[in-house]
């Protein structure tokens, strides 16, 4: 399966997000963290909330998890689905 990146317009950031609620989407924070998992929900400030997450740590290691919340001030590089 080929990711898309996702451009989130900087005017209407929380619409574009609303249209991925429920489809799996992939987080790449600025440390190199990457996160996969279904969007379940997000807040006004970008903060993530994924279900049946898979989360790939700097260092390779691999974990999954039934629900993750992401803050953006962890610093949100990257959004793929």
């Amino acid at each position: 399966m080929e990711e898309e990146s996702l451009t989130v317009e900087a005017s209407k950031p929380l619409s574009d997000l609303r249209d991925l609620i429920g489809k799996r989407i992939g987080i790449e924070l600025i440390n190199g963290s990457k996160y996969n998992g279904i969007l379940k929900s997000f807040d006004v400030y970008m903060n993530v909330v994924l279900d049946d997450c898979e989360v790939n740590d700097v260092k390779g290691n691999i974990t999954k998890h039934n629900v993750v919340f992401v803050r953006a001030s962890y610093g949100i590089l990257k959004l793929t689905f």
